[in-house]
């Protein structure tokens, strides 16, 4: 195996040791979107880009935002997705600031909203769910 000139690995280095650190969701936010996955038939889903990659990669998965340092999810958006089911827990999204899964087959109740103090909006209307959202909330369900 040739070896390489020592001003080369220099500068592969120095590029290696510059590159971003990529940030990671909590384990709690991960099983949160696993959950979803799961629970609303993801396998059947119109676009599934990315979902339930290896930990660290859940920032690129098809819908979901992350923050600037990809720490926390800001942002789901899966409408007109054909996700079926019923939705899970999500009140370990503690940043989460937008849900809309509108337009879907989900079925069943909402999710409790309790606790997710960054939430401004969350659409799931055209769906067959139950239940009744805090009325300061954007909100559209049905």
């Amino acid at each position: 195996m040739p070896k390489l000139p020592i001003r080369l690995l220099a500068v592969l280095s120095s590029l290696l040791l510059a590159a971003p650190a990529q940030g990671a969701i909590p384990a709690t936010e991960r099983t949160v979107l696993v959950n979803l996955y799961n629970g609303t038939g993801g396998p059947g889903w119109t676009n599934g880009a990315g979902w339930n990659g290896a930990a660290g990669t859940e920032c690129g998965w098809y819908g979901i935002t992350c923050d600037g340092s990809s720490s926390h999810v800001v942002r789901i958006l899966l409408s007109s997705n054909n996700l079926t089911g019923t939705l899970p827990a999500i009140t370990d999204l503690t940043a989460l600031a937008v849900f809309d899964v509108n337009t879907n087959g989900l079925a069943g109740p909402l999710p409790s909203l309790s606790g997710l103090t960054q939430l401004t909006d969350f659409n799931a209307s055209s769906n067959q769910l139950s239940g009744s959202l805090p009325p300061s909330r954007t909100s559209r369900a049905s």
